[in-house]
């Protein structure tokens, strides 16, 4: 949000002010997905069309904005867990046809697989770490996963993060200082002397 921003506008004005900062978290928190950050985003400025009557205006509208979303990504999050999806090839001769353009008759590469550039093993290991922390920020108590999501991944300054989560500075280090302890036992508890344990 730039200084010209006002602290509120119409909610025909929300897309154009708040949807690209809207899905870069979004798009940060799932790991790229492009299309699930889309229709969360979409459903955040839908919760926030059919609310707009109950907002009470006690903190600032990005601030609200921002709030809605992290629920729905909780609440996707959530879901993913109780009901993880499983995904299947679209026909059944899929896994033939591939098994024929990859392989020659003899077993051998028909082509040879490029170079993946990063290391297979070290990619996984980072996504495994990325998820385990979105899990540990998600179980922090609000006001601190507040504080950490507007201050560590959205990088907003100290003051402006401080005057968004109607706080002192010196409350904001205080909520900061106790999420990254929590975070850091989180994160122990999952990967127990530095290997995955997802």
């Amino acid at each position: 949000m730039t200084e010209n921003t006002p602290e509120r506008c119409s909610p025909d004005q929300w897309v154009d002010v708040y949807g690209d900062a809207l899905f870069r978290h979004a798009l940060f928190r799932l790991n790229g997905n492009r299309a699930l950050a889309e229709d969360l985003v979409q459903e955040t400025l839908l919760a926030a069309w059919l609310g707009r009557e109950n907002y009470a205006g006690t903190a600032r509208e990005r601030t609200w904005m921002f709030g809605i979303l992290e629920h729905k990504l909780l609440d996707h999050f959530r879901q993913q867990q109780r009901h993880p999806q499983v995904s299947f090839p679209e026909g059944e001769n899929d896994e033939d046809e591939m098994e024929q353009l990859l392989f020659r008759a003899d077993g051998r590469w028909a082509l040879r697989p490029g170079n993946w550039g990063k290391n297979p093993e070290k990619l996984a290991e980072d996504r495994n770490l990325r998820e385990a922390l979105q899990r540990c920020v998600a179980d922090l108590p609000e006001a601190q996963r507040m504080a950490f999501v507007h201050r560590e991944w959205l990088g907003e300054d100290t003051a402006y993060c401080a005057h968004q989560l109607l706080t002192s500075v010196n409350h904001l280090a205080v909520l900061l200082h106790r999420a990254r302890l929590r975070i850091a036992r989180c994160l122990e508890a999952l990967f127990p002397q530095g290997e995955a344990h997802l």
